[in-house]
């Protein structure tokens, strides 16, 4: 084994071990540092978010991993999610594309310290997981990879977070299938710009769906958009009481 190797393999697993403590702060947070933004903030920023060299990321640079683990969120809005959704104390949870698990695993720890979280179901067409044991061991989340939002079609759930697909048609069927099922559906990139050309992307989808969903649900943006040349990432949420029994 070289020495690059070896000092890659090095790294990667001190980052690893960095997030196993992040998450371990969550499963032993108080209830007052649960509803703490600078606390799950302080978490997240241990965490991390996976490498990558995105100008909308330049205020949070020392939330950035060297490896392929974390987040691949703006902190802030995610925290933001996590503060709004943990209210509803969610028991079943969907994540239709999961990437490399860092959502998955934050929001299950999040959810699961709450209370009441009995089911995280991390949906993707490719398995890049990272560490998925070790929080499998203690956490309720289980893989269905390869496999896609239409192998739940109809099932309801409290949480169904949509982050995969990001073509207009791509995101309309996880909606179709899962997210109008669900008491809360989340959808990341509602402000991206950079689908635009595969059919207006998630951006088109989400106004439509605001459209469509205005007079019988809530609807919120979390979207701090810190890119410099326009909106970027953001995440929507639906609220709805009637659940499965409306098609936009």
């Amino acid at each position: 084994m070289n020495d690059s190797f070896s000092n890659d393999l090095d790294i990667e697993n001190k980052i690893i071990i960095k997030g196993r403590e992040a998450i371990g702060r969550i499963m032993s947070a108080t209830p007052a540092q649960l509803t703490d933004k600078a606390f799950l903030l302080s978490c997240l920023q241990q965490f991390g978010i996976p490498y990558c060299d995105w100008e909308g990321l330049a205020q949070f640079n020392n939330y950035i991993n060297p490896v392929n683990f974390g987040i691949q969120q703006i902190p802030t809005e995610f925290a933001d999610y996590l503060l709004f959704a943990g209210q509803h104390h969610p028991k079943k949870v969907i994540e239709i594309g999961v990437l490399f698990g860092g959502v998955s695993v934050f929001s299950a720890a999040y959810f699961a310290r709450l209370g009441g979280l009995q089911d995280y179901i991390c949906v993707d067409i490719h398995d890049n997981f990272q560490d998925f044991e070790h929080y499998a061991s203690f956490l309720p989340i289980r893989k269905n990879m390869p496999a896609t939002s239409a192998d739940f079609y109809g099932q309801s759930f409290d949480i169904a977070f949509i982050d995969a697909d990001h073509s207009y048609d791509g995101v309309k069927k996880d909606w179709l299938n899962v997210g109008r099922f669900a008491k809360l559906a989340a959808f990341h990139d509602v402000r991206g710009r950079e689908h635009d050309h595969l059919n207006g992307g998630v951006r088109r989808f989400w106004l439509e769906l605001k459209a469509a969903m205005r007079n019988h649900a809530s609807i919120m943006e979390i979207a701090h958009h810190p890119y410099i040349d326009g909106d970027w990432m953001g995440i929507g949420l639906v609220l709805s009481d009637i659940a499965g029994k409306r098609v936009a």
